[in-house]
């Protein structure tokens, strides 16, 4: 790993300055509500195969896009319209994931990481569940309604997960003929395709990107950032990307690449310790101040005097107002505890 170039990562993070791309290697162990796991790329290519008992006229050997057109030459827009109508029963998010302390850890990071700026190509409510179940207000935004999004000034644009293929709907960008809509239509008669286009060159000038569950093999998302990065003034150092190998495109650009175990077995949980690593890293100076807050906090509550009341107010606030953004350092339940304490010890100043 270039240190330079992970300085800057952890610097975007601070900032806020960063983007996380989030592709189907992240939604790998989830099961949806029917109990099943979420397919992989192919695996989904296969269901579509079978549905229309094509899977003798596929050749699966090759590679997505020449499978995509495949299943195109052999299929009508009506029927690729018929399976879209079956991917609720695919992708439909079963809540039960979320007791997987796994799948709540890398969803809990990438939101701290990114700030709540999330893109996915990911047809799965896995985000939207997600911020729900802690209560958070992040807008969900598809491919067809990102003009709203565009329109935001930076400073008003707020917390967002961008579905770019849609989601498990009739949005769902799933079939060559999508794609083809999607990115090669001309702008200046596609909105989608226009305020698409708009939405990444945004997040190309002024972030820093972390692609995470990519292989980087969606010959769409490579031909935009990576065969076109020079029209937009664009440092390709920004671009970061966790992996167990890196991706052939690091040959040509400057990726910062940061390696993971090839462990298949491990897989998410090797990404969660790379990225708790990483967090760490970027917040390690406010957690060094929260521990020291925390310290004084013991020392002032087991001593409690008048003059220290207020001191210990402030400390508490602090502590309290700090530690929603930071995973390393004492559990919030253990400063109410102390609260309850603090309480206790000046009640009874109070009555002396």
């Amino acid at each position: 790993m270039d240190g330079e170039k992970y300085n800057k990562l952890l610097n975007s993070i601070r900032s806020k300055n960063l983007v996380v791309f989030v592709g189907a290697g992240i939604s790998r162990n989830l099961k949806n509500t029917y109990k099943d796991n979420m397919p992989s790329w192919n695996e989904l290519l296969r269901k579509v195969a079978d549905q229309f008992n094509l899977l003798k006229s596929i050749d699966f050997g090759r590679g997505p896009k020449d499978i995509l057109n495949q299943l195109s030459d052999n299929m009508t827009e009506i029927d690729e319209a018929k399976f879209k109508k079956r991917l609720d029963l695919i992708f439909n998010v079963d809540d039960e994931n979320f007791e997987d302390k796994d799948i709540y850890s890398i969803c809990n990071l990438i939101s701290l990481l990114s700030s709540n700026r999330i893109v996915t190509t990911n047809y799965d409510d896995l985000f939207k569940k997600f911020f729900f179940r802690k209560g958070l207000d992040v807008t969900e935004y598809t491919y067809n309604d990102l003009s709203l999004l565009n329109r935001y000034p930076e400073s008003d644009k707020g917390e967002y997960v961008v579905k770019i293929h849609g989601t498990y709907d009739k949005t769902a960008i799933l079939f060559e003929r999508d794609y083809q809509t999607l990115y090669y239509s001309n702008i200046t008669t596609n909105s989608d395709s226009r305020d698409l286009k708009d939405f990444l060159e945004y997040i190309i000038r002024g972030k820093h990107i972390l692609f995470l569950g990519y292989g980087l093999g969606d010959d769409e998302i490579n031909n935009f950032f990576f065969e076109h990065l020079s029209k937009y003034n664009f440092q390709s150092e920004n671009i970061h990307f966790v992996g167990t190998k890196k991706p052939n495109i690091s040959a040509k650009f400057k990726l910062n690449f940061i390696q993971i175990e090839n462990d298949p077995k491990n897989i998410l949980n090797n990404i969660i310790k790379k990225l708790d690593e990483i967090y760490s890293d970027a917040t390690k100076d406010d957690a060094e101040n929260i521990r020291a807050i925390w310290t004084s906090l013991l020392g002032n509550i087991e001593k409690l005097t008048e003059d220290k009341v207020e001191e210990t107010i402030k400390l508490i606030s602090t502590f309290i107002n700090t530690k929603t953004t930071l995973t390393n350092v004492p559990e919030l339940g253990a400063a109410l505890t102390l609260l309850d304490k603090f309480l206790f010890s000046f009640k009874k100043i109070q009555s002396n």
